[in-house]
């Protein structure tokens, strides 16, 4: 019979894959964020520069994802500690 009680190992291991999403994307994002650089310093094209703007806009964006993630593996843990305190 499947039980509806809180497993507080699952919970771990849901913080530290939210936790290791976000450590992912931060790597990715970094990668991107190298590789425009690099064209952009090698072929010093002005065509470029159009996507600065967007790719800044992007980087912020990324940037909120990965502190937003971390809020949600912060409140995660918070709550399983919570309940394992009124156990």
């Amino acid at each position: 019979m499947k039980s509806d009680k809180f497993d507080f190992q699952v919970a771990q291991k849901l913080v530290e894959a939210v936790e290791q999403a976000a450590s992912q994307i931060d790597v990715k994002n970094g990668q991107i964020e190298k590789k425009f650089n690099n064209l952009h310093q090698f072929f010093k094209d002005a065509g470029y520069d159009a996507f600065e703007r967007d790719m800044s806009a992007a980087d912020s964006s990324i940037e909120e994802i990965i502190r937003e993630l971390h809020h949600i593996s912060k409140a995660i843990n918070m709550y399983a500690m919570r309940l394992q305190d009124e156990v």
